[in-house]
């Protein structure tokens, strides 16, 4: 009940109150009681369609204006810092290769244009359904600049704060593990790997076992990390992630000694091409 139609209410009803009952028929007297009550009904009836009409609204604005514009804008700069990546293939590549200062300043136009789309839905469209993606975005972009620190608090943010968005809290926490990565806070990012585990959340499965398998990597602990890349491979549905990984995977194949997996994959790798 808005509390305008609350005071209007009040006011008619004390109107009411002033007629002489005793001129009014029964009938009367009822009808207009009724009327004046079926008139507050729907003005409250109203004022929850409008209210639900402004959600809907900002929730269409929010994604068709802003949030899928922002999100092709930093999937064509995922590309252009993919492609730039310069592999030294006589060693074990990177599984989440940091990006490169100089060609994150290249796509700087690009990648903040982003961040201020994403801040005008945490801003403007705040009620939408779409913050959490919006904060994703933005510490996506923000770990593209190479504002690691950044990013890891935005990513943050989305793991803390959306529990009924599990999908995008399980991303937000990878991400979050990916950043530590390149800030070399390894136990961090163990620490955040491990709850994003225990949400048992089928989405993002490829990213979360790559991800795992990286803190093996870094541990030395090739046997594991083969484990899990092999299930990241087997999950992934992005085609540059599944031959890069592929490529890696033969690569601890052979520093474990299993020399035929290891071929096998690398002929993976070479029909894929």
């Amino acid at each position: 009940m808005e509390f305008g139609q609350y005071k209007i209410f009040l006011l008619v009803f004390k109107h009411y109150k002033s007629i002489n009952l005793k001129l009014l028929l029964p009938y009367s007297r009822w009808l207009f009681f009724f009327s004046v009550l079926t008139a507050f009904l729907l003005g409250c009836s109203a004022s929850k369609k409008e209210k639900k009409k402004t959600s809907f609204m900002k929730n269409l604005t929010a994604h068709y204006n802003i949030y899928y514009n922002a999100s092709e804008i930093l999937h064509a700069s995922e590309l252009n810092i993919q492609s730039s990546i310069q592999d030294d293939y006589s060693q074990l590549l990177e599984l989440f290769p940091i990006p490169d200062t100089a060609v994150s300043s290249g796509e700087s136009e690009n990648l903040n244009q982003v961040i201020d789309r994403a801040n005008r839905i945490a801003l403007e469209k705040y009620e939408s359904n779409w913050v959490d993606d919006a904060f994703l975005l933005l510490a996506k972009a923000e770990y593209y600049k190479g504002n690691f620190y950044n990013a890891a608090e935005y990513f943050d943010y989305v793991g803390q704060n959306f529990p009924n968005e599990p999908e995008n809290t399980v991303e937000a926490l990878i991400w979050q593990a990916k950043t530590f990565f390149a800030l070399q806070h390894y136990p961090q990012a163990d620490s955040v790997l491990k709850i994003a585990s225990g949400k048992n959340i089928k989405a993002h499965a490829d990213q979360l076992n790559a991800a795992i398998a990286e803190s093996y990597i870094l541990k030395k602990d090739y046997h594991s990390a083969a484990d899990y890349l092999a299930t990241a491979v087997d999950k992934s549905q992005s085609r540059y992630s599944r031959i890069r990984w592929t490529y890696i995977l033969a690569q601890l194949q052979e520093l474990t000694n299993q020399p035929e997996q290891a071929y096998d994959s690398y002929i993976r790798v070479a029909k894929s091409n």
